[in-house]
C-alpha cells in the first residue's frame, strides 16, 4: 500500500509477501537489497514523478519500472517544556507516518532538531501504529522520542 500525501514521491507503508501479487513476486526474485520494502520511498513510476500520474500509473500499466530510494533513518528527542511541537503534520489515511508539512515556532525548532519538511515521524516514543496512534502518542507525552524517516 502507497501513502501519497506528498507530492514528489511515494511512501511504500505495506507490502505484500503473496507471490500471486506482483510485489510478492517480484521480492521473490529480487536480491535483499533490490526488494521493494515498508518505508522505501517511490520516486518515479515509468519516468513520472508526480504522485497524481505515479499512482494512476500504478493502478494501470501492467508493466511498472519503478526508482526506489531506502529510507534515511534517525532518533531525536523533544521535550515540549508545555509548549507545541511546532510542526504542521499531514497523513494518508490509512496510513502509518506523519509527514512534516511545515515547521513554526515551538519546541522542535527551539531544540534545533535536524528535522525539516517532508520528513516522516514513523515512531514515536518506540510505539508505531496508525497515524491515530502515533498523533496520540505525541500528545500525550511531554517528552517524545521520534524515529524519522527521510527520503534522501
Amino acid at each position: 500500500h502507497l501513502d501519497c500525501v506528498d507530492p514528489t514521491s511515494l511512501y511504500v507503508y505495506e507490502v505484500s509477501s503473496a507471490s500471486n501479487t506482483p510485489v510478492g513476486a517480484y521480492n521473490l526474485t529480487a536480491v535483499p537489497t533490490q526488494q521493494l520494502k515498508v518505508g522505501c520511498f517511490i520516486k518515479s513510476v515509468n519516468g513520472l514523478t508526480s504522485t497524481d500520474k505515479m499512482t494512476e500509473a500504478v493502478d494501470k500499466d501492467d508493466v511498472l519500472e519503478l526508482v526506489v530510494q531506502n529510507p534515511y533513518m534517525f532518533e531525536l528527542e523533544v521535550e515540549k517544556r508545555g509548549k507545541s511541537l511546532g510542526m504542521e503534520l499531514k497523513f494518508w489515511e490509512s496510513g502509518c507516518a506523519l509527514m512534516i508539512g511545515e515547521i513554526v515556532d515551538g519546541a522542535v525548532k527551539s531544540s534545533g532538531a535536524r528535522v525539516k519538511p517532508k520528513d516522516r515521524i514513523v515512531q514515536v516514543n518506540g510505539i508505531s501504529g496508525g497515524n491515530d496512534t502515533l498523533l496520540r502518542q505525541l500528545k500525550g507525552n511531554d517528552r517524545v522520542k521520534l524515529t524519522i524517516s527521510r527520503c534522501p
